[in-house]
């Protein structure tokens, strides 16, 4: 049931009134719409004044819709970066955001081009895959360096278990006491946890419900999943499986599956490594 049908704001034109006024009035019919009637479902008018979005860049045109609804203002806060859009459904650009939006004032815009994250020698490194993926998108500046160049391990198939785990096991070294992500496509997951377990190393899916999630020292992810997290060392598997959005033998490298492989590897905070039996994607070639 909705406000109208309550009579609460019957002959009202909220739209003619400016949005502090708008607002005290949606509240008070809040207030008072379950006097009215015992089955109004509170989605109906559960409403915020100031809306946060994180990661804004992967959401859909629905999933915005949805945020709309629960505007009471025309007051959000939308935080995103377009080059790591890795979502089937993701917005082409914040221009399309804001059509979904329909913003009620004009928006400010302000491009944050620093990097306190991620190091420079990885941020070098994974430019070309960004470039790739999205031409007119402009890499952050990084502030500082880590000292260490990322490392590519190109072996054949029968040496990928064995050197993955050196690789592994090597990076939780370097940076002990901290945490380490292995990072691959999604259908890999199992499969990787179980050769890092098999060789002594306490390896974890965080998605599983008795392990210490992702506060573990050693997890491997799914690259789609990677997106915000950050850890000291990370190793990243097959990145053309990655780029491929998890097809061998890298035939249909996408711009999609590009900022996915983007993601992955700016996690680190100071070390990353690449291990892969297949090819490597051009920007890593």
């Amino acid at each position: 049931m909705k406000f109208a049908e309550t009579g609460i704001l019957d002959g009202i034109d909220l739209d003619a009134y400016a949005g502090d006024v708008r607002a005290a009035a949606l509240r008070e019919a809040q207030r008072l719409a379950p006097t009215q009637s015992t089955e109004l479902d509170e989605a109906e008018f559960v409403t915020y004044g100031h809306i946060v979005i994180d990661e804004a860049q992967d959401l859909s045109p629905m999933e915005l819709r949805v945020l709309k609804r629960r505007d009471l203002t025309g007051s959000m806060t939308i935080v995103g970066d377009m080059g790591q859009a890795t979502t089937a459904s993701s917005s082409a650009s914040w221009n399309a955001v804001l059509e979904v939006l329909e913003p009620r004032r004009t928006p400010t815009r302000v491009d944050l081009t620093v990097s306190y994250r991620t190091p420079e020698e990885v941020l070098d490194f994974a430019a070309p895959t960004l470039f790739a993926a999205a031409p007119e998108i402009e890499a952050p500046r990084p502030v500082r360096r880590a000292g260490h160049a990322p490392t590519i391990d190109q072996v054949s198939a029968s040496e990928f278990a064995a050197t993955l785990v050196e690789i592994t096991r090597r990076e939780v070294d370097a940076v002990s006491p901290g945490r380490v992500a292995v990072i691959v496509a999604g259908e890999r997951v199992e499969e990787i946890v179980a050769i890092l377990r098999s060789k002594g190393l306490d390896a974890i899916d965080p998605r599983d419900q008795e392990s210490r999630g992702l506060g573990a020292d050693l997890v491997v992810l799914a690259a789609e999943g990677a997106n915000g997290l950050e850890f000291d060392a990370v190793v990243v598997v097959e990145p053309c499986q990655i780029a491929s959005r998890g097809a061998k033998g890298c035939p249909s490298v996408t711009p999609r599956g590009l900022r996915t492989l983007y993601v992955a590897m700016t996690r680190p905070t100071r070390r990353l490594a690449i291990v892969a039996s297949e090819a490597l994607p051009d920007t890593l070639g």
